[in-house]
């Protein structure tokens, strides 16, 4: 498009946003709330937290259009409009709200330790366009700050714990003295103290007084734990906080939340009691998600984890945990405790279809999936998945655009455990939720070009350390290639890399994937996610091949059954880092890097000059597309120098296939919201691929005084729809610069092409 035509495009959108009466459904009398000023002490600006006080919030607006107003107003005023639905209808003032405002900014500066605070408004009209813009003056005065912090918990149980933990309070003499700063206390406290046995306490039983007639700004700050109390009759007694054990742990996994029964059979097992009229799961499955023990104490974190670790079964519809106070024994009071599970349907069936579009390559996709759970009455969850689709794509040889069918599918057994050739009950901690996977698969690519088969299977595990760290080993994933057809005028026209991908192969591979992300912490207004991978192919098929002499060496490369197999290396890091700046925009990095190694079979010793080292055609890495580097198209871009793209014809050459054995791609990305469901972001992304081993040339070779002047830069803005259940995105991306210009002193392709070198993408969910 060109850039007139673009400037046309925003001007007319921009002139017809403006032109809509915003008033159109504000009644006769009434203006719209157009803006909200604090002033703090005559000259200082507030805070957004204040804001976020005032319950009268002016219409959004940005300079002078409200997008969000004029969709509200192309519906009829009313919900069942659809352009209501998705816009936001005016903010009509009312000054008795403004008012009210005012007291409010006046008590929650007074929390914050201004106990002197005043407050004050003024309302400014527009009256020509009704408008309503309103001024909050707000005096602070001094802050107190606190002096002195005492605590008096009169429990020897509660001062124990408490002083246990002392470090992690968030009250700290000498910091101002903040009421929202005491409620985090209170509910630290509340939390700890439930983690350790104390049933009944809540949050109400913790009490702050405030003694302010101290010399200066400052207050002497005490916290003070109330005893529970009773009634005997008029009189109020006080009692004393106790810990509470479990006496009983009753499961009942048939509950039917509409109709209520007692169940007619109970089974005991492990410490536990198993109620129920039909039984369909064996017992292990049931106790190895509670974490509730007979005898202990009562802990709500492991309430938590019991809940969560049966969500993670995916069995069950609804589950509900209770608690009824039992008597005393000896040491202290009892609880019994009830996990009421309701199954979920035992097998299932889905159907999916997608439109999928790459680089310019229509096609659609078509999936039929079923589900069978509890399948050997262990929690098993057994699953057939059915994919097939067709593509029209641009072939690498010069044979125009041909159809490529595609069909496959998966059998996968997942069991909510090890399966290990050993009794593994108590083996691990029930934190750590064990999890087994045994798939085979197959699959099949029919193009002009080639005919190729592949077939596999894998054996997984799964665990998580705590609720921020997983950990995944891929004990074998096996897969076999073979090829039915292949053009030969096609393979002619493939680089050393390529043509790896249309040989027989056979590869074993075994992964260890470590994740951390500490989104779920509890208070953590920003998170990291990091994830590790480390694979290694070929020890099992080498000892294999050693061993028992089946294999025939062939100009170097040893084979089994006459197939060649892989060895290799493989490490790749993925960090982001989310920083989110206000509750609705949030600043993203990321930084991936990885690097393939192959040795021993792989390395190919019959080439002239020095050894070629090879891996398998898709362990090597490629860059660009929609959540990769989004100003190219994958596998258009690199390795190293090497030139891709013709900007004088505005074309991308879609003879390149990029491939490389060293990645590195860092991402930024500022997230933030326009309207309504619509929210919006700029982005800007570098990096490239290279390639060593023996692979490479003087353009394409990873050399480390060279890395930062082989970067490809892209940005550019995008779009995001936001549906609750699933995200659309839109991203329009702008080359920057592209290190296959190097060798022509011109890498800077924004100063001279910046409408001509424009990528667009289209997908589900964020990019990272």
């Amino acid at each position: 498009m060109p850039k007139k035509l673009y400037i046309l495009c925003i001007l007319a959108v921009l002139s017809f946003t403006y032109s809509c009466k915003y008033t159109k459904y504000v009644p006769e009398g009434k203006s719209i709330l157009w803006e909200n000023k604090i002033v703090l002490d005559s000259s200082k600006n507030a805070s957004s937290a204040a804001y976020n006080i005032l319950k009268q919030r002016p219409t959004p607006h940005y300079w002078i259009l409200a997008p969000n107003l004029a969709i509200y107003n192309w519906g009829n005023g009313t919900d069942s409009s659809f352009f209501s639905k998705i816009g936001d209808p005016p903010v009509v003032f009312d000054s008795k709200k403004a008012e009210a405002g005012a007291l409010q900014l006046q008590n929650y500066y007074f929390n914050k330790g201004y106990f002197n605070a005043t407050s004050d408004f003024k309302v400014r009209p527009k009256e020509k366009k009704r408008w309503v813009y309103v001024d909050y003056s707000i005096s602070r005065g001094n802050r107190y700050f606190i002096k002195e912090y005492k605590v008096n918990t009169q429990n020897s149980r509660l001062s124990s714990i408490y002083n246990t933990f002392k470090d992690q309070s968030v009250v700290i003499e000498g910091d101002p003295y903040d009421a929202a700063i005491l409620n985090q206390e209170r509910d630290r406290l509340t939390a700890l103290f439930k983690d350790h046995g104390f049933y009944t306490f809540s949050r109400n039983f913790i009490q702050f007084k405030a003694d302010t007639f101290v010399k200066g700004d400052f207050v002497n700050l005490e916290m003070v734990i109330l005893p529970p109390s009773s009634k005997n009759g008029d009189t109020s007694i006080n009692n004393t906080h106790e810990r509470y054990r479990f006496s009983n742990i009753y499961i009942r996994p048939d509950y039917s939340y509409r109709e209520f029964n007692h169940p007619s059979d109970t089974l005991g097992f492990r410490d536990y009691q198993i109620v129920f009229d039909s039984l369909q799961y064996k017992p292990r499955y049931l106790t190895d998600a509670i974490h509730l023990e007979k005898g202990e104490y009562y802990k709500n974190y492991q309430v938590k984890r019991t809940y969560s670790h049966l969500n993670s079964y995916k069995a069950f519809n609804l589950t509900e945990i209770s608690f009824s106070k039992a008597g005393r024994d000896s040491i202290g009071p009892l609880l019994d405790a009830y996990v009421n599970i309701s199954p979920e349907t035992d097998k299932t069936f889905n159907i999916e279809s997608e439109a999928t579009t790459t680089s310019g390559n229509y096609g659609i996709n078509l999936s039929v999936g079923w589900v069978s759970r509890n399948i050997f009455n262990g929690g098993e969850e057994f699953q057939l998945k059915f994919n097939s689709g067709i593509e029209f794509q641009s072939g690498l040889s010069d044979q125009g655009t041909s159809q490529t069918y595609e069909i496959g599918g998966e059998a996968s057994l997942r069991l909510p455990r090890f399966v290990l050739p050993f009794n593994t009950v108590g083996l691990v901690p029930k934190r750590m939720r064990p999890t087994s996977t045994i798939s085979i698969f197959a699959g099949r690519v029919l193009r002009n070009e080639f005919d190729r088969e592949n077939i596999g299977g894998r054996l997984s595990y799964g665990w998580n350390e705590n609720s921020r760290k997983n950990h995944q080993f891929d004990l074998a994933d096996i897969s076999y290639s073979r090829l039915f057809d292949l053009n030969s005028d096609f393979l002619a026209g493939l680089s050393n890399i390529e043509a790896i991908a249309f040989e027989p192969a056979l590869t074993s591979v075994s992964r260890y994937i470590f994740t951390y992300n500490d989104q779920s912490k509890r208070g953590r207004k920003n998170h990291n996610f990091f994830k590790g991978t480390i694979e290694s192919a070929g020890i099992t098929l080498s000892l294999l091949e050693n061993n028992t002499g089946i294999g025939t060496n062939e100009v170097g490369i040893d084979r089994i059954g006459g197939v060649p197999y892989f060895q290799y290396i493989k490490l790749e890091a993925d960090y982001r880092y989310y920083w989110n700046i206000t509750p609705n925009t949030s600043w993203v990095n990321r930084a991936y890097l990885g690097t393939i190694r192959p040795y021993g079979n792989s390395i190919d010793s019959t080439g002239v000059g020095s050894d070629v080292r090879y891996a398998p055609f898709n362990k090597y890495f490629f860059i660009g597309g929609s959540n990769d580097l989004r100003a190219w198209p994958a596998y258009r871009l690199g390795p190293g120098s090497r030139f891709n793209t013709d900007y004088d014809s505005q074309t991308v050459n879609d003879s390149s296939f990029a491939l490389g054995t060293i990645k590195f791609l860092f991402n930024s990305e500022i997230r933030f919201p326009l309207f309504s469901f619509v929210n919006g972001a700029f982005f800007i992304d570098a990096g490239n691929i290279w390639l060593n081993g023996g692979l490479e040339d003087e353009e394409t070779d990873f050399v480390w005084n060279d890395v930062f002047d082989e970067l490809a830069i892209g940005t550019g803005f995008g779009l995001r729809l936001d549906f609750d259940f699933f995200i659309v995105r839109f991203d329009i991306a702008a080359k920057v610069r592209d290190p296959g210009r190097n060798s022509i002193n011109d890498p800077w392709v924004i100063n001279n092409k910046p409408f001509q070198n424009l990528t667009y993408n289209i997908a589900l969910g964020y990019p990272f």
